[in-house]
């Protein structure tokens, strides 16, 4: 079968590399599942983080943790859904990722049944390879921050795969949200029925605007999913006092990410501190929120726009096209590689 995998850290186009006969995985034991994988969602988090990762000993990493795909077989003490056939979704462990190099982007899965959900009949194959990762960090984003019914958020980077579902999750529990977006992104944004939109391209700089805009009515919360420090520099000017500045985003480097959130925690309002709480989400993935993005799901409050598909079977480059993609900050929903045929 075929596997993508690295095993030095870099850029996907430099280590990133195409292995097309590796064995099988055995039969599945009482709790796994043996899934034939259809499509792989891609996460910033990849190129941005973990391929850059030091690598001392060599070890080969398979990449991605998302996916979709079908069941071919089932262990004895797993759901009786899981019948060959069952079109199936989930998120393989990050953590076995970085200390294994577990990791999806193959055509075949051997799985525990904790990591295996049956795709729910709104989601088609692709969307449902879209939700795992992204869906439950705005979740967690959310009931962090205990937004609810009434509260007034801004969502930084509406249109990006973890914001598209912060501004969703808001919305099914009666926030009031104001999204930022660029204008080629403002169709998809709409489609998520915030209740403001924000061109940040033309109210640059952004934190500049939101002063003037909306000091006299503050949010209680900020999620930023792009990781803006200037933004929260700014936000005793936009952001109520005991407001929460929530930060999942990494886009300006993994160091001065780790510098920022360093600072951001540590540094003493009295020395010139920002006056905001300030948190970095990190969201271990787990069955009781995948439970609950699976019921706005079903409720009709969520759906996983996608950006673009990739199919691999058209070439060997379109693995690295879809990292272009993500790295080009861009992208306007979920970022899909497919890798089953037809």
């Amino acid at each position: 079968m075929r596997v993508w995998s690295y095993n030095r850290r870099g850029q996907p186009r430099e280590v990133l590399k195409l292995h097309e006969t590796r064995p099988l995985p055995p039969l599945p034991r009482q709790d796994q599942v043996l899934i034939k994988v259809h499509h792989v969602g891609m996460n910033p988090s990849f190129p941005d983080i973990v391929m850059r990762m030091v690598n001392p000993w060599g070890m080969e990493r398979i990449a991605e943790i998302e996916y979709s795909g079908a069941v071919i077989a089932a262990g004895s003490d797993t759901d009786s859904l899981f019948t060959k056939g069952r079109a199936v979704f989930g998120a393989a462990n990050d953590q076995k990722h970085i200390w294994f190099g577990e990791g999806v982007m193959q055509d075949y899965l051997l799985l525990n049944k904790n990591e295996v959900y049956v795709v729910p009949q709104e989601l088609k194959m692709a969307e449902a390879a879209g939700l795992s990762c992204a869906g439950q960090t705005a979740l967690n984003m959310v009931q962090v921050t205990r937004i609810t019914k009434g509260s007034r958020v801004f969502v930084n980077g509406a249109s990006g795969g973890v914001g598209i579902f912060c501004v969703q999750i808001c919305k099914a529990v009666g926030a009031y949200v104001v999204a930022s977006c660029s204008e080629q992104s403002r169709q998809l944004v709409e489609s998520l029925n915030p209740d403001e939109i924000v061109d940040y391209r033309v109210n640059a700089p952004l934190a500049d605007y939101l002063a003037h805009e909306y000091q006299s009515r503050p949010f209680d919360t900020i999620l930023d999913t792009i990781g803006i420090q200037d933004l929260y520099n700014q936000s005793p000017q936009y952001l109520t006092a005991k407001g929460i500045y929530a930060n999942a985003g990494a886009y300006s480097g993994i160091w001065t990410t780790i510098f920022s959130a360093i600072k951001n925690y540590c540094w003493p309002t009295l020395l010139g501190g920002t006056p905001r709480k300030w948190m970095m989400i990190r969201t271990p993935l787990d069955r009781e929120k995948m439970e609950r993005l699976l019921q706005l799901i079903e409720a009709g409050q969520i759906k996983v726009p996608i950006d673009s598909i990739w199919d691999v079977n058209e070439g060997k480059d379109q693995i690295y096209k879809a990292y272009d993609r993500v790295l080009s900050q861009r992208a306007k929903g979920k970022v899909i590689v497919k890798l089953v045929e037809g």
